[in-house]
């Protein structure tokens, strides 16, 4: 009868205990740069934003909602797609050897009038996703214009459209993400192209400056 008393409260108890949800995919992610939770997704416009996971099987899904950005995906440490104004997808990495593999989504591309929206890692084939890699024990921050942003950095003639250089900017070949990478640090690219600390370049906007929208998690979004 005794052990009777003292086990039914114990009984009682876990049975009103409630596991904690699990974290949004897009949560469950390691992620450098200014973000903005958005219901189970998490949003952005500065450039050089990324995602880091980790998963196990012979292929991962990335969940985005993007029409204006570009993408580079990497897996194990090598480049095997950039996603060019993806749109609303799963774009799926296939076909990989059975095992463990790091999975990196990068934000190339600078977007100070709209944002982007990242809906997390998923399992594919049967695949699982595995905790989030730790943050690196360095974090820096970069502030600037499009010198910072990467502006154009991949284009190899000084004549572009608007269209192209939004294509042959390159957010993670800029000289803050290659300087961090060096130093085995994360990082945050918080630069706005054509903005400066007092006045804008050629007299933009007069008005406004970077400061203006320095706080901000969306470089123009109120949030």
């Amino acid at each position: 009868m005794i052990v009777d008393f003292m086990v039914r409260p114990l009984l009682a108890a876990a049975l009103l205990v409630t596991p904690a949800a699990p974290a949004p995919p897009a949560q469950a992610a390691h992620t450098a740069g200014r973000v903005v939770a958005d219901g189970a997704a998490l949003r952005y416009s500065w450039p050089g934003v990324y995602f880091e996971g980790r998963f196990r099987g012979t292929g991962v899904g990335i969940v985005l909602n993007d029409a204006d950005n570009d993408y580079d995906v990497a897996v194990d440490g090598v480049t095997v797609a950039t996603l060019v104004k993806p749109g609303a997808i799963t774009h799926r990495v296939t076909g990989l050897k059975p095992g463990a593999h790091t999975v990196r989504l990068v934000k190339r591309t600078e977007s100070p009038w709209t944002s982007g929206a990242f809906g997390g890692f998923v399992p594919v084939a049967g695949g699982v996703i595995l905790a989030a890699p730790p943050a690196r024990p360095r974090q820096i921050e970069f502030i600037g214009d499009s010198y910072t942003a990467g502006y154009g950095n991949e284009s190899a003639t000084r004549d572009c459209t608007g269209d192209e250089v939004h294509r042959t900017t390159n957010a993670d070949r800029s000289f803050g993400a290659l300087a961090a990478r060096g130093l085995g640090a994360d990082y945050q690219l918080n630069a706005f192209s054509g903005r400066g600390m007092v006045r804008n370049y050629n007299g933009g906007e007069p008005g406004t400056s970077y400061r203006t929208y320095y706080e901000r998690g969306s470089a123009r979004g109120g949030r």
